[in-house]
C-alpha cells in the first residue's frame, strides 16, 4: 500500500520578500532566510532549517543552476510555467530576465517542507 503523508501545514509560516530580486515566498518560522549572496554568477537567497540540515538556496539568475543536463518535467511555481528534475526535489522557473532554480541541497528528510516552501512561491515582476 502507498502511505500519503499529509500536506504540510503553511498557516503559520513567515512570508520572505525581495523585490530586487522579483520572488516572495513562505518559510517555516523555526528557518532563518540568510542575507542574498553572490556565488558562481548567481544570486542566492539561502534559507537555513536549523544546524541538523544542510541549508536550501535558491539561485537568481541569467539560467538554471544545475538542471541543464538533467531529464526534467513540466511543472507549474508560483502560476508560471516550470521544470522539476525527474525523480528529484530540484525546481525552475523563468520569469522574464530572470532564472530562478530552487535546490534543496542534501537534506532529503525535509523534502515535503521544501516543496511546501516552493508551492508557496510568487513571483513580483
Amino acid at each position: 500500500p502507498v502511505v500519503q503523508t499529509p500536506p504540510v501545514d503553511t498557516t503559520a509560516w513567515k512570508v520572505y520578500t525581495n523585490a530586487e530580486l522579483g520572488i516572495a515566498f513562505m518559510y517555516d518560522p523555526t528557518w532563518k532566510v540568510l542575507p542574498a549572496k553572490k556565488k558562481d554568477g548567481f544570486t542566492v537567497i539561502a534559507i537555513d532549517p536549523g544546524t541538523k540540515f544542510y541549508n536550501f538556496e535558491i539561485f537568481v539568475g541569467d539560467g538554471y543552476y544545475g538542471l541543464g543536463s538533467v531529464p526534467t518535467e513540466d511543472v507549474t511555481i508560483g502560476g508560471m510555467p516550470g521544470l522539476r528534475a525527474a525523480g528529484a526535489e530540484l525546481y525552475g522557473a523563468t520569469v522574464g530576465p530572470r532564472s530562478y532554480t530552487f535546490d534543496p541541497g542534501s537534506s532529503l528528510t525535509l523534502a515535503d517542507k521544501f516543496s511546501a516552501l516552493v508551492s508557496t512561491v510568487t513571483f513580483l515582476n
